[in-house]
């Protein structure tokens, strides 16, 4: 709870009979990658220092050979804020069964959440974040799009345009581990309902000595497909409309786009945590506004530890 202009006599009821309609209300992707505390307009996460070669000498008193060292950077400018908001009138509250603060107090809470996993996805204005462009160079003036490379064709182990199987998984942890990434760290892909059942689908992921072979991990009751190949799978409906920008999960052909990254291959950049206010408006006959704000974006760290999975 944030600030409050609410007497400290009163509190919020959270009644037994009240429950949010159903969605998404906790935040799943965002958590999945590193956190740092953003300052200023402009942000910089990462000074990269380029790698070198060994270098040969054979003669006495040989002249030394320098290298011509690069240096990068990766940037987040400063976003605007996230924020939901309700006016809880006094004639509601005395028509109500129960404390209306208590019931917006929580669904802001899973508006916030759901807008964490909005601002993985597309930064804050959908132009960064897992899908967007990266800010590198000495001030964050070099914008760096999404590697083609780094994309899992959606024809991959079928001759035709296909949903999820295990070639697919096998090719995105290629992907990574090809391009030097450090496999001793958590591996993440993002799945929907539709791709674990294209999973679940398929006889040789239930085989015993198939799960063995490509490690792959059931719930102990059942009902979720865990990981394969390392990945561990964040299910989420990348479909869902509430989900700020959702859309960019799909492309141009309508494909999905199932994301996987490192631990390391994602940024939250936070320059104000969640917060939520309870204040009483006497210009609005008492009534109590709640207002839940927050100031968050993400990035890709690198091209080379972020893919995505198309699936038909």
């Amino acid at each position: 709870m944030g600030v409050s202009s609410i007497p400290n006599s009163y509190y919020t009821k959270f009644s037994s009979n009240m429950r949010m309609a159903l969605n998404q209300q906790g935040a799943v992707l965002l958590p999945k990658g590193m956190r740092q505390t953003g300052s200023g307009e402009m942000h910089k996460l990462d000074n990269i220092v380029g790698n070198g070669k060994v270098k040969k000498r054979t003669t006495r008193n040989a002249d030394v050979n320098y290298d011509e060292t690069s240096h990068d950077g990766v940037w987040v400018a400063m976003p605007g804020q996230d924020y939901d908001a309700d006016l809880v009138d006094t004639l509601d509250k005395l028509a109500s069964v129960i404390e209306l603060e208590g019931a917006y107090t929580k669904k802001h809470s899973g508006t916030m959440l759901r807008g964490q996993d909005g601002a993985f996805l597309g930064g804050f204005d959908g132009n960064g974040g897992f899908y967007g462009t990266m800010l590198m160079g000495k001030r964050g003036e070099v914008a760096v799009p999404f590697a083609n490379a780094n994309i899992v064709p959606v024809t991959t182990g079928a001759a035709s345009p296909t949903g999820m199987n295990i070639s697919k998984v096998i090719e995105a942890r290629t992907c990574l581990v090809a391009g030097f990434v450090d496999p001793n760290q958590p591996f993440y892909m993002g799945v929907t309902a539709d791709e674990v059942k294209d999973l679940f689908q398929q006889a040789n992921v239930t085989s015993e000595d198939y799960q063995k072979a490509h490690s792959i991990r059931f719930s102990a009751d059942g009902k979720s497909l865990l990981g394969i190949m390392g990945f561990e799978f964040v299910e989420i409906e990348l479909n869902n409309p509430d989900l700020p920008y959702y859309d960019l999960t799909r492309d141009a052909n309508g494909y999905q786009k199932n994301p996987f990254w490192s631990k390391d291959g994602m940024c939250a950049v936070w320059w104000q945590e969640t917060q939520t206010h309870l204040d009483i408006l006497p210009q609005k006959h008492h009534a109590v506004q709640v207002l839940t704000d927050q100031v968050v974006t993400s990035t890709r760290t690198d091209n080379a530890r972020c893919g995505y999975v198309l699936n038909n």
